[in-house]
């Protein structure tokens, strides 16, 4: 009988160590807490409170691709533009492209300035087709002016000033 007492201290005290690693390991090991990103729907919404950038740019991502244009991407990217979330280039170009400058004269002129104010930030980045777009944005706008004071006119007018000053000297000077 003593000797069998004896064999089951070292499995005892093998198996309390067994058991302490295991907590050791466990409390050291937070657990991660996966969140389903919400459909665009309920994104928009929420009005995109407690979303990331990247999230939201992610949802930008995924309406395009799944052709959902009208009943996603433009909300949400109204939303972008009306809470001043950095959008990446690419969506503002689609932008600019999906936006009638005469149906969504609102929605196409942020897009616009959002657009060159990002490239005026990077002057390295301005091509002849972002030169020939601000030449045609500026002949639209001053044509289409109520008067010389015009927000839109306004906007653009320092956009081109400080982007094109070739431009700003034919249309403002």
């Amino acid at each position: 009988m003593a000797s069998i007492g004896r064999q089951k201290y070292p499995i005892l005290i093998a198996f309390m160590a067994w058991i302490g690693f295991m907590n050791g390991c466990a409390v050291s090991q937070p657990t991660k807490i996966v969140r389903q990103t919400p459909t665009c729907h309920e994104a928009v919404s929420s009005g995109l409170i407690g979303l990331t950038d990247e999230e939201v740019n992610d949802l930008l991502d995924h309406a395009r691709s799944d052709g959902n244009i009208s009943a996603c991407w433009v909300p949400l990217f109204t939303a972008c533009l009306e809470q001043d979330r950095p959008i990446s280039r690419d969506h503002l170009i689609f932008a600019v492209k999906t936006f009638n400058k005469k149906i969504e004269r609102e929605r196409f002129h942020r897009a616009i300035c959002r657009y060159f104010i990002g490239i005026s930030d990077d002057a390295a980045v301005y091509r002849s087709e972002d030169r020939q777009l601000l030449k045609a944005y500026c002949s639209y706008l001053i044509q289409s002016a109520e008067n010389s004071q015009d927000i839109k006119l306004r906007d653009i007018k320092l956009i081109c000033r400080n982007l094109d000053r070739d431009l700003y000297s034919r249309f403002f000077e």
